[in-house]
């Protein structure tokens, strides 16, 4: 239920005069090293109709600059747009809504509302980087591309909107360097209308995605940009009265992660775990970009958004170019916060990262060269044979960081692929959770999956996944 309807309701708030974006910073650890700020707007004015309206996505933005001029110990990692959870707290002194960092149920009820805020993930700057002027502290900027009406109902797939874009950077019409990309999901009306700016969700359920890029100022992009979808696999089952076996999101991610080590001149930039209503088990469009989301089945596939350099013309020499950068090895830590608040959740990531990145890091630069030979995956399986880095190159490093909903039944079997009927379903509740994906570098991936060890198979399904490659921390 939106907050407006509560608001509206308050006699005490009717008069309420405009207050500014909120801020919530204040809960980040001192030594925390990786970490996020959520800029979530407030009302604005009310109209005749009294109406409540609210700060548009661009106003967060903006505030956001604000706040990193004044911090600029921080630089992003990337952005998102997120759905906040607030509840009224009737017993307080004055009438306030306070932030619940997650609620564990199967819809929202009750003296609960919801608004949508931009939240940034940023990682502390090295003690050189610190010292940097104001000055230079790249202004964030974001730009949405919605798909195009064509003929009768339908609209541009996900391929044409990423074909219009290129076309924009190809022409030096797109300045400053891609963060980020987000396909975003739009309420909209009857005939496909909707408002990108609106933070304020409403009660439609139909949506249009468009893709929304953060960037930073500067020079125009030499890169275009990407987007790759890996589906599960259906395995097994789906019939009247057998439920459907996928592939677990774990041999996804394990997939996505040899296709990343395939192409090593990609520039990984976002990953997302989307949502797609499942009509048929042998196909699935994941390019489509309306969805009714309603009862049903589900299929959650893994996408990754990347960019790239311009092709390269055949009559220049491939010598004078910059090699591509190493091979990445993906792996994800997902933390899930049942009932305590986002300071806990803040600090238990700023100890992973303290323990798990930064020590993996000096463990790599503290690596022997062995020059060994051998088979080399980028996550759980066998993959191609590739060489050994250079140890500059094979650093862990936090790649991108993604705010999802997750649901599942008594915190478990949040690595399922499929989940059936989520409004009905009294067994099964949605958890709101936070996944790091991250390249372990290629010493602690080899340490992890025994390179010199593993047989040759290349059929990912028969070889066991490494416990520790994608968990969960439950708080």
């Amino acid at each position: 239920m939106a907050l407006a309807s509560f608001l509206r309701e308050s006699k005490g708030e009717r008069n309420r005069p405009p207050e500014p974006p909120r801020i919530y910073a204040r809960d980040i650890p001192e030594d925390a090293k990786l970490t996020f700020v959520d800029f979530v707007p407030s009302v604005t004015h009310r109209d005749k109709k009294d109406r409540i309206f609210y700060h548009p996505f661009r106003i967060l933005i903006e505030v956001a600059n604000k706040w990193l001029q004044h911090n600029y110990e921080w630089e992003v990692i990337n952005c998102e747009s997120v759905t906040l959870l607030f509840r009224h707290n009737a017993c307080s002194h004055v009438s306030q809504w306070d932030l619940m960092p997650n609620v564990a149920a199967s819809q929202v009820m009750g003296q609960e509302a919801a608004i949508k805020a931009l939240r940034v993930w940023i990682k502390r700057r090295s003690d050189i980087e610190h010292k940097k002027d104001k000055e230079d502290i790249p202004v964030l900027g974001y730009r949405d591309f919605a798909p195009e009406r064509k003929e009768g109902d339908k609209i541009e797939t996900l391929d044409e909107v990423v074909n219009k874009i290129n076309a924009i950077i190809r022409n030096g019409k797109f300045d400053g360097r891609i963060v980020s990309v987000e396909c975003l999901p739009c309420e909209s009306s009857g005939d496909l209308r909707f408002d990108p700016e609106a933070t304020l969700p409403g009660s439609s359920d139909t949506f249009v995605t468009i893709v929304r890029i953060y960037y930073e100022s500067g020079l125009s992009s030499e890169e275009e940009i990407g987007i790759a979808d890996f589906v599960p696999v259906h395995l097994s089952g789906g019939s009247l009265f057998s439920r459907p076996e996928f592939e677990t999101f774990d041999n996804v991610m394990s997939r996505a992660s040899r296709w990343l080590s395939e192409n090593p001149e990609i520039n990984f930039r976002s990953a997302m775990s989307i949502d797609f209503k499942l009509k048929s088990m042998t196909t699935l469009d994941t390019r489509v970009l309306t969805q009714t989301d309603h009862a049903g089945d589900f299929v959650r596939i893994f996408r990754i958004a990347y960019t790239k350099p311009f092709d390269v013309s055949d009559d220049v020499d491939r010598s004078a170019c910059l090699p591509p950068l190493p091979p990445i090895y993906l792996y994800s830590q997902m933390f899930l916060l049942k009932s305590r608040n986002y300071t806990d959740l803040k600090r238990v990531i700023s100890d992973w990262y303290t323990n798990e990145i930064e020590r993996s890091d000096s463990s790599n630069n503290c690596a022997n060269n062995d020059n060994s030979s051998g088979n080399c995956s980028s996550a759980p399986g066998d993959f191609a044979s590739i060489g050994e880095p250079s140890t500059s190159k094979s650093k862990c490093q936090v790649l991108s960081c993604e705010t999802l909903s997750v649901f599942a039944k008594n915190q478990t079997g949040f690595e399922e692929s499929f989940n059936s009927n989520r409004v009905g379903a009294r067994n099964r509740c949605t958890f709101i959770a936070v996944r790091l994906y991250y390249d372990s570098g290629y010493y602690i991936h080899k340490e992890r999956q025994g390179i010199n060890t593993v047989n040759n198979n290349n059929n990912s399904f028969n070889n066991k996944t490494d416990k520790n490659s994608h968990s969960c921390d439950i708080m």
